[in-house]
């Protein structure tokens, strides 16, 4: 009852609203879209903001203010200065600025593991001697060449099947390097971009943000599964 009732009041301020700004944009002959963008801009600029850009003699225009509503208070703050003093011609330039500087304090990452399967790190010790035959040794020397390594790939006559722990290696590999990757959009850049995603949009990030988890469980399961019908046919 509550919950029906709470609906209908929102519903009822929901329509209000809405008669507002589509009352006040035929007043002025103007889209229900621009009357949107004001009271956006209004409700999201930090006092501070407003100050800077009530003071600055460089007129500062309507879309540069909505822009600056949408980033976060220090940077609405910066970011007005810099305009106000001409030392950025448009909000777009500040934030490409604080992109490229995020950026380049992020370290570039390497497409190898932190750590290495044993049997791969052990080929990696130089002048190792040959081993012993069915094992997969691959040439990777000062001497070795592309030509060479593939060439070993492709002998029928080397077991270069996986072991469980290369296995394991490569997945944990995988994992920290998707950890890093996603964390990048944690960064500030992309809380000025939270706010403007439409209910679609958040509906697309669930359903993608749903497939990685789903793809990670079957893989789970059927790692669980191979390993128990294993130990079942051993027991009979």
């Amino acid at each position: 009852m509550n919950r029906t009732l709470g609906n209908n009041v929102s519903d009822k301020m929901s329509a209000t609203s809405k008669s507002f700004v589509q009352d006040t944009a035929e007043k002025l002959g103007v889209v229900p879209r621009t009357i949107e963008r004001q009271i956006q801009t209004a409700k999201n600029l930090t006092p501070e903001t407003k100050e800077i850009i009530k003071k600055s003699d460089q007129k500062i225009s309507k879309e540069a203010a909505l822009k600056l509503s949408r980033l976060g208070p220090e940077q609405q703050k910066e970011a007005a200065a810099l305009l106000a003093a001409k030392e950025i011609r448009t909000v777009d330039e500040y934030t490409a600025k604080v992109k490229g500087a995020q950026e380049a304090e992020i370290p570039a990452q390497s497409n190898l593991p932190d750590r290495l399967p044993e049997p791969m790190a052990d080929k990696l010790v130089e002048a190792e001697p040959p081993a012993p035959a069915g094992d997969c040794p691959l040439q990777t020397g000062h001497a070795a060449s592309l030509k060479d390594v593939v060439a070993e790939l492709k002998d029928p006559d080397k077991d270069c099947s996986g072991t469980p722990d290369s296995f394991l290696a490569e997945y944990e590999a995988f994992t920290r390097k998707f950890h890093k990757e996603i964390g990048w959009y944690n960064a500030p850049y992309y809380d000025t971009v939270f706010p403007s995603v439409s209910p679609e949009q958040l509906a697309s990030l669930r359903e993608l943000t749903d497939s990685i988890c789903l793809a990670a469980e079957e893989l789970f399961h059927k790692v669980e599964r191979t390993m128990k019908n294993e130990q079942l046919q051993k027991k009979t």
